[in-house]
């Protein structure tokens, strides 16, 4: 098992943070959008 720097974990976890955020704004939008449109 290869060890890890501390900056790329903390770069991943980053990018995974923000992926999660942006998928959850993007749910939020499509939930909203269908609101209205009904």
């Amino acid at each position: 098992m290869t060890a890890r720097s501390p900056a790329l974990v903390q770069t991943t976890d980053v990018v995974a943070a923000m992926t999660d955020t942006s998928i959850a704004c993007q749910a939020k939008l499509v939930l909203a959008w269908h609101a209205i449109a009904e």
